[in-house]
């Protein structure tokens, strides 16, 4: 009914069914496996033979039985102009995506976990030959990769470049393109490490001092700050900052817990000071739609604000770059100066330069964001900052301790229950005040 041959590097069954032959490659190399695969497909040929087990109407054979039989429903037949390998899926999936459709950062994550796919199953893998086997053949693979802390690439991130083929794959069922459900289930990924817990920066130096700077790493990834320390670094970045528009800009990240892509969409009508109020524009929660939740504004931000739009250059988001930046590549008064072999006259070295045409006052890119960030902090303690979000962890965090309202916090943050878990911890020094209620000071 089925025996094993080997093609190559990779393993198929050669199968026998009512006088037909017929191939189903295994996409393994390990014999073990292909071993495994082969008798599971011959116990099921033996029960489609006796007329046990029949075939869902429209239900391609060979991908009927490496799905251990579970593909019941009926299988819409690919269309004549379908992608007909994994390439080409990804470029249908992705051309067809509409501007805004998903955050900037998304988009980046995803033709990430594309690379990484396409690098170990493939480009030209025939999508019919995406298997389960071919699957946790990439899960396998990807898991001896290095990561960024010096380990090996975590289950989270395998899991989510699966999840990123899942979502391309069912886009293209849904159009006749592909034929039969995702081939994704049962796989298995490497046991994962559980992240470190929220630390203050005093905590994260103390653990960290014996570490080498890799392993560090991850710690300060979980730093999130206290209230007198983020007063203390947005006090830093109000006196390092280049730009004018940085420090309040940093600051509304820090009272609002809003993320770095909400900081940049907002704009001046969104801020509500007689009302003390500040829309946040979403994108994250609602994948149909863009949604808004609403902050109180701290006094404190209220007169950063105040103070900013004093000077503001104009147009209409909260956050923006004026007419004219010193030697910015968008933004400066002239272009076009060599880098290299320049000339040695003053004569030769302006020949190629132009007067821009000045622009208009507009939005701060995510780059520029984090680029200022990075230069207001540098040579301080808080370089070791990883980015906006870290205000966000340290805006939940020190809610949290204060004992703010779990469903008020969600509605500030825009939080959803499953990811609440991880912020919710006190401060350590709450946590002692509190053990020490529970048994006593003695």
């Amino acid at each position: 009914m089925a025996s094993l041959e080997k093609r190559g590097n990779s393993y198929r069954a050669v199968c026998w069914l009512r006088g037909k032959r017929f191939n189903i490659t295994l996409g393994t190399d390990d014999p073990e496996d292909a071993e495994s695969l082969c008798t599971r497909v011959e116990h099921r040929l033996r029960l489609l033979a006796r007329g046990d087990l029949s075939l869902p109407e429209g239900a391609r054979l060979e991908s009927w039985l490496l799905s251990d039989g579970k593909l019941s429903q009926q299988i819409v037949q690919p269309s004549s102009d379908a992608p007909k390998t994994l390439h080409d899926l990804f470029e249908h999936y992705f051309t067809s995506l509409p501007p805004g459709a998903n955050e900037k950062s998304t988009l980046g994550s995803m033709q990430t976990h594309r690379k990484h796919l396409e690098s170990i199953l493939g480009k030209r893998l025939p999508l019919d030959h995406l298997t389960t086997v071919k699957l946790q053949e990439y899960v396998n693979r990807r898991a001896k990769h290095d990561g960024r802390y010096g380990g090996k690439v975590t289950p989270i991130t395998i899991r989510k470049a699966i999840i990123t083929l899942r979502v391309a794959w069912r886009w293209g069922r849904d159009r006749g393109y592909v034929a039969g459900e995702f081939p994704g289930r049962n796989l298995r990924y490497p046991k994962g490490k559980e992240k470190p817990p929220f630390m203050t920066y005093s905590e994260i130096e103390r653990v960290t001092k014996a570490m080498s700077d890799v392993a560090a790493e991850e710690y300060w990834d979980a730093m999130f700050l206290a209230v007198p320390e983020i007063e203390e670094m947005l006090a830093h970045v109000q006196k390092s900052a280049i730009q004018p528009f940085v420090h309040p800009m940093i600051a509304f990240a820090a009272f609002t817990g809003a993320r770095r892509s909400e900081v940049l969409r907002a704009m001046t009508t969104d801020v509500d000071f007689e009302g003390g109020i500040i829309t946040i524009r979403e994108r994250k929660r609602r994948h149909d739609q863009v949604t808004t939740r609403r902050v109180p504004i701290h006094p404190k931000l209220s007169t950063i604000l105040k103070q900013w739009l004093e000077v503001h250059p104009g147009g209409p988001h909260l956050f923006c770059q004026g007419e004219e930046v010193f030697r910015s590549k968008t933004r400066s008064r002239t272009t076009g100066h060599t880098a290299a072999n320049r000339p040695t006259s003053l004569s030769g070295r302006l020949a190629t330069v132009q007067v821009r045409r000045r622009p208009e006052p507009g939005p701060i890119t995510p780059d520029e964001a984090s680029d200022h960030l990075k230069r207001a902090l540098a040579g301080s303690k808080w370089e070791v900052m990883r980015g906006y979000h870290t205000l966000r962890h340290s805006f939940i965090s020190n809610a949290a301790a204060a004992g703010v309202d779990e469903r008020m916090l969600d509605q500030w943050t825009g939080h959803t229950t499953e990811i609440r878990k991880r912020y919710l911890h006190l401060l350590p020094t709450k946590q002692k005040s509190a053990i020490l209620a529970v048994f006593g000071r003695k």
